[in-house]
């Protein structure tokens, strides 16, 4: 939690227009160059405390807090907007080249390859029937192998 003294002090300096007006140009450099270039600003435009005491360790908090909670620069996040645009676009443009290669591999190709598919499928019948009738006629010859062999028992006894 914050301390009371803590939240009395940052009311106390927002009531400062040299302090606001100091912080709102900090955060916008923040926001957009970033954190380097927040910092060359303060360096370059406020020597000492400005009449505020703390106001560098503040600030130094301040550029803690905006890295914590992970926030990038302006410009950063356009350019990364921009690119994500441009990489949707080439994405676009790789998945209509790739469905064109496909209909045209395919496309003429695709009735021979279902005539050779239905072709071999059926082979394939032709041969399960086959084996089927194999299988019968495996069966068949073995009762009637029985049969006679039942036939030359009765026979014999």
């Amino acid at each position: 939690m914050v301390k009371e003294e803590a939240i009395d002090y940052m009311e106390e300096l927002f009531t400062r227009p040299l302090f606001k007006r100091w912080f709102l140009e900090f955060f916008s450099k923040m926001q957009q160059e970033g954190i380097e270039g927040a910092k060359r600003f303060w360096n370059l435009s406020h020597d000492g405390d400005g009449g505020v005491p703390r106001t560098p360790e503040l600030f130094e908090k301040l550029i803690d807090f905006y890295i914590i909670l992970g926030f990038v620069p302006r410009q950063r996040h356009e350019r990364a907007l921009g690119e994500n645009e441009k990489l949707k676009r080439e994405n676009k443009v790789l998945t209509d080249i790739l469905r064109e290669l496909h209909c045209s591999v395919y496309g003429n190709g695709w009735k021979q390859m279902q005539e050779v598919w239905e072709e071999v499928m059926d082979r394939q019948r032709e041969m399960n029937r086959d084996m089927g009738d194999m299988f019968l006629a495996f069966l068949r010859q073995m009762k009637q192998n029985e049969k006679e062999g039942e036939l030359v028992a009765v026979g014999l006894s």
